[in-house]
């Protein structure tokens, strides 16, 4: 095959295209976007993805040929993303299937094309004789990032960015990726590449370097104190050991080595601790009040009469917070935060029921957030976090399960055990690459762990697709190919005078319209997903000041990002509301003037009012035009309907109105029900108001706020039997409640 000039020059993009992938997307984040972190991660995915998809086609039309490496993985991975195609033909929404749910972002039609363009594209361009020695350069982007991550991820732990964030960052740590269950999940992922090479090849500097990798790897995964993600690496090490085992007759060198390593992964867990085990300042603390010195062991050492509490548990000893929370689990009362896995198991119910509803095609791929509502347990009402948005399952094979129903998950199950079924058989059928084709291995087997207890992100994500493709790239030198177009077609003395660089084949004139239209496909991708980025930024924006009650300055900024994304529904309800509390803004200040001022004000006023009124009602009319699934927006309307009645009180009924069609949307949501009742009082229908209250607290028997609002409204009636009952409640969920105090 004849090797066009240009060729050299284009592998060179495309390669370091890749590595820039690897290496800048985990550290990019943006301050100012509505999402720091996986907004800004897929937004320079879809750039990169787009440059190298444009390169590789480049690289096809001046060869005039497509060469393609055979491989069953090139037919699963096509089925799974035709199923992402059909259910996203049948989804509720479109819009939200495809480009993902507005904050997580990756996950919709538009990511999983750019996934399957990466992995076709690696696949078949680093099989290439030329190009397989650059993998190293892929494997070298990927460690230095996760050493940069984790020394960030370790600083973090000592302070150094604490007064940048609302969230406890010292104490669980997420780096650059911005959640820590996110970070463990990556670097999980990179762990078994610089431990496992350390451990066996036979240079000692490149051994101590990525040895040193691999600690502080494991160290920051230590300090994220993610469960799913320390469980998945004590799985992934404790394959990784196994392995090194069935060496050691054949490699002595590296019996050292596995006795240093392990000796610095007990020393971490004793010093840092673990989900499952206390740390020295732990145990300090139990000598002190006492109690269990290891309380998760505890359980299991009692039932053979064993124990590791030294002195009895002096409660008065303990801050007020955990007296509290004692007391309430010694009369069964919840206190403080739920469990996760007890979130889990209630989402995870949901999910099931929400398949069971639509078994085929699903919802539609990220549609999680609206549809859950529909299904969503009421048992998910006495937990911690009953008033949250779940956008995911928790759980990626029951989050496929519920969006994309059988067709989803069994293209996606299919992908998996062809991936898995090929890295084994790379491994056995290539000893001299077996370091490199194990590690793969145990990063894949990460991934599909901590996917079971939560969610890919788009780091994890983009390995997902890259493991496989890049595995087989790394092992396999000899493959059979097929092949689409003529190529190059020479006579002998054409071809020797190429050879010797006399002469260089000149394109068709064809060709160079085809290498312009892909330059101005790939500009146009380029606008727009720089369009979808400037308008977050104005949405954020806009958003922050509205929130903070400047509405004159954020009305340009949100106007400004519907102008620029106009089919993103989230900006046109923020904005609705924005005009909507203008308008009442508006009448505010005509009423707080002088009677002179306000007859001179008064025509200028009124219009105000009525133009933000009418902007505010065609905006939301809008907003559910484009989404009518999405419980926040449904409530958002109800949001602009209740400033609006503060200036006209025919809206009440309209807000009233649009609750109660929300309650068709999510009939076990209790704050829907408690906002009616609430209404329904503003209305003075009373019969109406305890119906709704009543049921709030029976889908919440711990819902103070309408415990109490249903007994203002018995005192009314003077019902001191429902007030006693329902007293006795409120006391039993919060003994110190302040408005139980009231009703001595």
């Amino acid at each position: 095959m004849f090797n066009h000039p240009w060729n050299k020059p284009l592998d060179i993009i495309i390669t370091f295209s890749f590595a820039a992938l690897l290496f800048f997307v985990p550290l990019f984040f943006y301050p100012t976007s509505s999402e720091l972190f996986e907004f800004n991660k897929m937004i320079l995915t879809y750039i990169l993805t787009g440059f190298i998809t444009t390169f590789w086609l480049i690289k096809i039309i001046i060869n005039k040929q497509l060469v393609l490496r055979k491989s069953f993985l090139n037919l699963t991975v096509l089925l799974f993303l035709l199923g992402q195609l059909i259910t996203t033909l049948f989804s509720i929404n479109p819009h939200t299937s495809i480009w993902g749910y507005y904050s997580r972002f990756h996950g919709g039609l538009a990511s999983t094309i750019s996934y399957c363009l990466l992995f076709y594209i690696a696949l078949n361009h680093f099989s290439q004789d030329s190009q397989k020695p650059k993998l190293k350069l892929l494997l070298y982007s990927a460690l230095s990032t996760s050493t940069l991550i984790s020394l960030y991820g370790i600083l973090e732990h000592f302070g150094i960015d604490k007064h940048l964030w609302v969230q406890d960052v010292q104490n669980r740590v997420f780096s650059t990726l911005g959640q820590p269950n996110w970070l463990s999940a990556y670097l999980v992922a990179i762990l078994p590449f610089p431990l496992l090479i350390a451990l066996n090849s036979k240079e000692k500097k490149i051994s101590l370097l990525l040895g040193l990798v691999a600690f502080a790897n494991f160290i920051t995964i230590l300090y994220t104190k993610s469960r799913s993600g320390i469980g998945t690496t004590f799985i992934i090490l404790f394959l990784i050991i196994l392995y090194q085992l069935t060496k050691l007759k054949k490699a002595t060198h590296t019996r050292s080595r596995l006795a240093t390593f392990f000796l610095l992964l007990i020393t971490s867990l004793t010093i840092i601790g673990s989900p499952w085990s206390p740390n020295p300042q732990n145990i300090q603390d139990s000598l002190k009040v006492g109690g269990p010195l290891w309380p998760q062991l505890e359980p299991y050492l009692n039932r053979v009469n064993l124990t590791t509490q030294l002195k009895p548990l002096d409660i008065s000893a303990l801050p007020e917070e955990n007296q509290k929370q004692l007391i309430a689990q010694a009369d069964g009362r919840p206190y403080g935060g739920s469990n996760s896995w007890d979130i889990r198991q209630v989402v995870w119910q949901g999910a099931v029921n929400l398949f069971k509803s639509h078994p085929l095609t699903g919802t539609g791929p990220e549609t999680f957030a609206y549809a859950y509502y529909w299904t969503r347990p009421a048992a998910h009402n006495l937990l911690s976090e009953w008033d949250f948005l779940y956008n995911k399952a928790h759980n990626e094979y029951l989050n496929f399960l519920a969006t994309t129903g059988l067709i989803g998950i069994s293209t996606y199950l299919i992908l998996i055990l062809s991936t898995l079924i090929l890295l084994i058989k790379l491994y056995r059928q290539y000893p001299a690459h077996q370091t490199i084709t194990i590690s793969f291995i145990l990063s894949y087997l990460s991934i599909l762990i901590t996917n079971y207890f939560g969610f890919s992100v788009v780091t994890v994500a983009t390995f997902f697709f890259l493991t496989p493709a890049l595995a087989l790239a790394y092992t396999s030198s000899q493959f059979n190919t097929f092949s689409f177009g003529p190529g190059w077609s020479f006579s002998k003395k054409d071809l020797k005078k190429l050879k010797n660089n006399v002469t260089t084949p000149s394109l068709s004139m064809l060709q160079y319209i085809a290498i312009t239209l892909l330059a101005l496909i790939f500009v146009f991708w380029f606008s727009l997903i720089l369009k979808h980025w400037l308008a977050d930024r104005h949405y954020a924006k806009g958003k922050a000041l509205s929130q903070n009650g400047y509405l004159s300055q954020a009305i340009p900024s949100l106007e400004s990002a519907v102008k620029l994304y106009p089919n993103e529904p989230t900006f046109r309800s923020i904005l609705a509301e924005t005009y909507a509390n203008a308008a009442l803004a508006t009448k505010q200040q005509y009423d707080s003037l002088d009677q002179e001022q306000a007859k001179l004000l008064e025509k200028a006023a009124l219009a105000q009012q009525q133009n933000y009124t009418k902007l505010a009602l065609d905006n939301i009319n809008q907003t559910l035009d484009q989404n009518s699934y999405h419980l926040n927006f449904i409530k958002s309307k109800a949001k602009v309907y209740l400033s609006l009645a503060q200036i006209d009180p025919q809206y009440y009924q309209l807000t009233l109105d649009t609750l109660l069609r929300a309650t068709q949307l999510a009939p076990t949501d209790p704050k829907l029900l408690y906002n009616i009742g609430l209404l329904y009082i503003q209305l003075d229908n009373l019969p109406q108001a305890k119906i709704a209250l009543r049921q709030a607290i029976d889908l919440k028997p711990n819902y103070d706020h309408a415990i109490a609002e249903l007994i203002k409204l018995y005192q009314q009636e003077d019902n001191q039997d429902q007030i006693q009952k329902l007293k006795d409640q409120l006391l039993f969920y919060y003994p110190d409640h302040p408005f139980a105090a009231t009703l001595e």
